[in-house]
């Protein structure tokens, strides 16, 4: 009888166990993602809850690396609460999956909570960026919304805020990117871990070849753009005199203004001068490549083929959480 329970409760917990595995998780190249209970005790420290563990088909050498990368956050995470001598520690994870897959490994002690995060594609295991996910000009545009976000409310942010990189911790959840702090790291031990989501929705990006602009031909080789052809793909408003022949270019509450062979810009009440005045070259109406970041906040980067890519982000649900 007590054979036949045994065997009972072991096909429950296979069922259990088949269950709770991810929907991709049948993928040829797909990833397993486990979150193994690891109960324990380290000296004075008591260790509860689970950490993930990635399991990436046809990639083991991947796989281990990532396994590694937890590993690691996870000793880092006992060694400071046991530094801190701490009564206790909880770990717990989550995880985000599709074309690109996140793991957040959660751990809280009596001290507060701490995030590390872990992004990879799917198919091949290679880790992700921000700016895989928000596009060339992510991490720019990030760190804009950031110090906006931070100037709403100042009081409750550190004041040295120096902008995040590409080691940032943050998650992707198929709609969006949340940029995770850590106690200290952004803000007062009081404010804990503090978020910023950025919805993937809000971010217009365009690209423009080698051959779509203008390079002057001197010594400067200075980009010069179409100002219509880029304002009005994202979402600006360009209104024309022609008996003034000045252009204003608004959307929302931003408003500038160009007069052609004019070096005298407008960005709301400031003027300012650029490198060369706005000009029309093959029947359009031309500024220089700085124009849309001094002027306007429009984020862009030049790539190594010459392509210019010119992005915004519009704030929809995001902010911080």
């Amino acid at each position: 009888m007590k054979i036949k329970k045994m065997l009972g409760l072991i096909m429950v917990l296979v069922c259990v166990f088949i269950s709770v595995l991810p929907v991709w998780a049948e993928d040829a190249q797909g990833a397993l993602i486990f979150d193994p209970f690891m109960p324990g005790q380290d000296g004075a420290l008591e260790i509860t809850g689970s950490i993930p563990e990635v399991v990436l088909q046809g990639n083991d050498d991947r796989g281990s690396a990532l396994n590694r990368e937890i590993s690691d956050a996870y000793l880092r995470r006992l060694d400071a609460a046991k530094k801190d001598k701490l009564p206790y520690i909880i770990f717990s994870c989550d995880y985000y999956d599709g074309k690109y897959v996140s793991v957040v490994l959660r751990s809280e002690t009596s001290s507060g909570e701490a995030y590390d995060t872990f992004n990879f594609e799917q198919s091949t295991g290679r880790p992700v960026y921000v700016s895989n996910i928000l596009g060339a000009n992510g991490t720019e545009l990030a760190n804009k919304f950031i110090l906006n976000t931070i100037k709403k409310t100042p009081d409750l942010y550190n004041s040295d805020f120096a902008g995040i990189d590409e080691s940032q911790r943050f998650y992707y959840d198929g709609s969006g990117v949340t940029f995770v702090f850590n106690k200290y790291d952004i803000a007062p031990a009081s404010e804990g871990v503090v978020k910023f989501y950025m919805e993937l929705s809000g971010i217009l990006n365009i690209s423009l070849s080698g051959m779509e602009y203008y390079v002057t031909n001197d010594n400067y080789r200075l980009k010069m753009i179409p100002l219509r052809y880029v304002c009005e793909r994202l979402g600006f408003a360009v209104n024309w005199n022609s008996e003034s022949e000045t252009a204003v270019i608004s959307k929302g509450t931003m408003s500038t203004s160009i007069t052609l062979n004019s070096n005298s810009y407008t960005k709301g009440r400031t003027e300012l001068k650029l490198e060369a005045p706005p000009t029309v070259i093959d029947g359009q109406t031309c500024v220089p490549i700085s124009f849309f970041e001094e002027c306007m906040g429009i984020t862009y980067t030049v790539n190594a083929n010459g392509a210019v890519v010119f992005s915004v982000y519009e704030q929809t649900e995001g902010g911080t959480q």
